[in-house]
């Protein structure tokens, strides 16, 4: 707890790092900043633009409606996301794993 990564967040971190093709990158939405929940900025598009380019899976892990508000446009972003099969958003690491355990399972 406090401060630290879960191990699966570490594990997922070094492999990315490593490019041996970890099969789903997990960032904590806490190490993103404001300008990604902002979507005039054009930046959550864009990052998630770089992971597809690559044919990499991203999931972004915690509270998302507290960093991005009420925002009507955001909820349709994360919904379209959420349609494909490169990006989730979960609001902890269990349910993230109980997801994709669900869809590959």
């Amino acid at each position: 707890a406090g401060g630290r990564r879960s191990a699966v967040s570490a594990g997922l971190y070094r492999c990315a790092a490593a490019g041996s093709g970890a099969a789903w990158i997990v960032i904590p939405v806490e190490r993103l900043r404001d300008e990604f929940f902002d979507l005039k900025t054009r930046v959550a598009g864009e990052f998630l633009q770089k992971f597809a380019q690559y044919g990499a899976r991203v999931a972004f892990v915690g509270d998302i409606a507290a960093r991005a508000g009420e925002s009507q446009a955001w909820r349709a972003f994360v919904a379209e996301c959420e349609r494909g099969a490169s990006v989730r958003f979960a609001a902890s690491e269990a349910e993230l794993e109980e997801r994709l355990q669900r869809r590959h399972g």
